[in-house]
């Protein structure tokens, strides 16, 4: 099984400004929010990220839908405790949505302003957009996934087959106009190698090779196998919903993501959902992590418990990113398979 790019997810954001322009757009900005009580000049700008920090008060420009984690934590490490996000006016909304999950309390305070230009004014929220339903004709796919030892998932309006977390089949309109059918393979290059390889099987035992293959190759073997480096957020996932005893919880169910996933090697979190509870987990460095899980509440149930899980090893660079500026979360750390020491 030979892993992919999605081609069919949205590409690459366009590159950033250059520094430059950055700067001088930050120290114009800076003047009008503060009415020219603020003189951008006399601050330095940090040479790194588009940010300065006035008088304990910091102010960090950004066009990342998931810029809120970064901003906080440079603001944070530069000593501020409070903070103006300017924000492109195409994601401002979506800051500012963000921003209202944050405790009232918390040791960071955090506003956003919509910028256009030299233009900028307070942020209206924008709602976050609900994942498009899945059609019943693809719905109908998902007993023969779980009847043949995979987990249907519904991937933002796409069904997908995972097993341990690991994608091997999709649902897809046949471009031919015969309907839905089941695209096998991890990864676009290895759905079209098996079609041409194994296009003759019917989708069923077309499936049932592939998860055998993926079981036989131990997903958890070798931290150094492929199969072992990709979707592992999903993974941690997989596991708290076959053993939610691990939270202390009964049962889990997975949500949609909260966008497209772009490529297999893609490292935002993921989610899961119980009565009263919404599971989020990550992997690695996520400076959104928080934001990310916050918003994944706001989704599923403002008024459930959060648990953001993450490996034992990544424990600590989480427990250090502003844990308390969400409300009512708690941090759980589990041994990921790929973590495990062989035996012997």
């Amino acid at each position: 099984m030979v892993p992919s790019h999605r081609p069919d997810q949205p590409g690459i954001d366009a590159p950033d400004p250059s520094p430059s322009l950055q700067r001088v757009a930050l120290r114009s900005r800076v003047r009008t929010v503060t009415g020219g009580r603020i003189d951008p000049q006399e601050h330095d700008i940090d040479p790194s990220v588009p940010g300065l920090v006035a008088d304990g008060h910091a102010y960090y420009q950004t066009g990342d839908r998931r810029g809120l984690g970064p901003a906080m934590r440079w603001a944070s490490s530069n000593g501020a405790r409070s903070l103006t996000v300017l924000a492109e006016a195409e994601v401002a909304g979506d800051l500012a949505r963000r921003a209202g999950h944050l405790s009232a309390d918390a040791s960071l305070r955090v506003e956003v302003w919509s910028a256009s230009g030299p233009e900028v004014e307070p942020a209206e929220p924008v709602a976050l957009a609900a994942p498009p339903a899945l059609s019943e004709e693809h719905r109908r796919f998902a007993s023969m996934i779980a009847e043949a030892g995979a987990r249907p998932i519904d991937d933002h309006g796409l069904l997908v087959a995972e097993v341990a977390g690991l994608e091997v089949a999709r649902v897809i309109d046949d471009p031919d106009g015969h309907g839905p059918r089941l695209s096998v393979g991890v990864g676009q290059a290895d759905r079209e190698l098996q079609g041409y390889l194994h296009g003759r099987l019917d989708d069923d035992t077309n499936l049932r090779r592939a998860i055998g293959a993926v079981v036989r190759d131990r997903r958890p073997g070798s931290a150094a196998h492929p199969l072992s480096r990709l979707s592992r957020q999903r993974w941690l996932r997989s596991i708290v919903i076959d053993d939610p005893g691990l939270l202390g919880l009964d049962a889990l169910e997975a949500v949609a993501p909260l966008r497209p996933p772009r490529t297999l090697l893609s490292q935002e979190p993921v989610a899961a959902a119980g009565p009263s509870v919404v599971v989020v987990c990550s992997v690695g460095v996520d400076l959104d992590l928080l934001p990310e899980a916050a918003d994944y509440r706001h989704r599923e149930d403002p008024d459930a418990d959060l648990i953001v899980v993450t490996p034992e090893r990544d424990r600590r660079l989480v427990a250090g990113t502003l844990i308390d500026i969400v409300p009512r979360l708690r941090l759980v750390s589990i041994e990921a398979p790929w973590e495990a020491r062989p035996a012997g």
